[in-house]
């Protein structure tokens, strides 16, 4: 939400991703683009595949929303959504780069919740509270975020033995269940529940 919004904003974005991929495709030499056959490979090509359907699925169930629904084209969001899943599988094609992605996701909701607290005003019930959006744009937008932060700096404390990534870690995890909290949601409680059960069980 930080993003400035007119009504050129989605086309910008559209160029900027539709130039990544045009630079991926001619700075990557054709054999190394996916060629390998390995049951890996099906995997993906596998995930691509329902992905397409169901893209095809939600414009064939509802054309006129699918096209002219709000101010923006939904089918044409859902490819660009698709194009990222694909341009993201090649990019992202190792552990270690799956961890500096989760690093960032957590340390921009980490600033988020940060900024949520900021905004909270917890009441005596929660009528009485200002839910506190953060920089997501929403309360229950910013509860999801933040959830997803805890699971993902979860897995990141667990894969690394250096006490000062630990310490760093425990104090993320009070700073993103603080900003769950300050967004005063109760679906977001119940989520924050089931999140801390499922990393309790190591799930």
């Amino acid at each position: 939400e930080v993003i400035y919004r007119s009504s050129y904003t989605q086309y910008y974005l559209l160029i900027v991703g539709g130039l990544t991929v045009v630079s991926y495709m001619l700075h990557k030499p054709r054999f190394q683009i996916s060629q390998k056959r390995d049951m890996e490979a099906d995997k993906k090509s596998s995930i691509y595949i329902w992905a397409f359907l169901f893209v095809l699925w939600s414009y064939i169930s509802n054309p006129q929303a699918a096209l002219f629904l709000g101010d923006r084209i939904w089918l044409l969001t859902l490819v660009q959504l698709l194009l990222l899943t694909w341009l993201a599988g090649q990019l992202f094609d190792s552990p270690s780069k799956h961890r500096l992605l989760m690093v960032a996701i957590v340390l921009a909701t980490s600033f988020s919740a940060i900024m949520a607290l900021q905004e909270a005003d917890i009441g005596d019930t929660f009528g009485e509270s200002v839910r506190a959006t953060g920089l997501a744009g929403g309360a229950s937008t910013t509860v999801r975020l933040s959830i997803y932060g805890l699971i993902l700096l979860s897995f990141l404390m667990r894969s690394t033995k250096e006490r000062f990534y630990k310490v760093a870690g425990i104090l993320g995890f009070v700073i993103l269940v603080s900003g769950v909290v300050a967004t005063v949601s109760r679906s977001g409680f119940f989520m924050l529940f089931v999140a801390i059960v499922m990393i309790f069980f190591d799930e």
